[in-house]
């Protein structure tokens, strides 16, 4: 009876593909271990006969989070998660998760907005340019500067310039990508 039901409510093909979906689970880059655990056991939950051993599904979701949740993980552990058996591995996950629901905060995962610059690459921009504009007024402010002297130094000033600005659009670019 229960073979039946599960062929026909479960057939073998959405098996394979809820088995797909537990092997290629992967942690968002700003998902907390709390929702990302939770997205897991759902998928474990869809389907009952996925076919994967119980210490397969504690490795598979522990090998795709992100590294500084891993090392969380393992300090947590007070070692190696995977050095545990299945059963202290999913109680110290459970743990793990209770506690970072309860302490969450809506601080504590910013949401970035497109577009928008970090403090820190405005703060770094407006400090490369203040010494370009005093590397340029040192200039102004010489002595009777030859005019070669002065278009050295100007073009030295505007090469600076324009390679801290392309390497500050090129960091804008990796981030906006990720």
């Amino acid at each position: 009876m229960a073979n039946k039901f599960l062929t026909k409510y479960f057939p073998p093909t959405k098996s394979t593909k809820f088995r797909g979906d537990i092997t290629t689970f992967t942690q968002f880059d700003t998902e907390s271990i709390y929702n990302a655990w939770q997205r897991y056991k759902g998928l474990i939950r869809k389907i009952s006969n996925h076919g994967l051993p119980e210490w397969l599904e504690i490795q598979l979701f522990y090998n795709e989070l992100q590294i500084n949740t891993k090392m969380m993980v393992d300090a947590a552990a007070r070692g190696a998660l995977m050095s545990k058996n299945r059963d202290d591995a999913y109680e110290l996950l459970e743990e793990m998760v209770s506690n970072n629901y309860q302490w969450q905060t809506k601080r504590a995962t910013p949401k970035k907005i497109p577009g928008m610059h970090e403090p820190n690459d405005i703060t770094t921009i407006h400090v490369q340019l203040a010494s370009l504009t005093n590397q340029l007024g040192a200039i102004n402010h010489q002595q009777h500067p030859s005019p070669q002297e002065k278009k050295l130094n100007l073009e030295i000033i505007i090469e600076q310039l324009a390679t801290t600005m392309h390497a500050f659009m090129a960091d804008i670019e990796i981030k906006i990508e990720n």
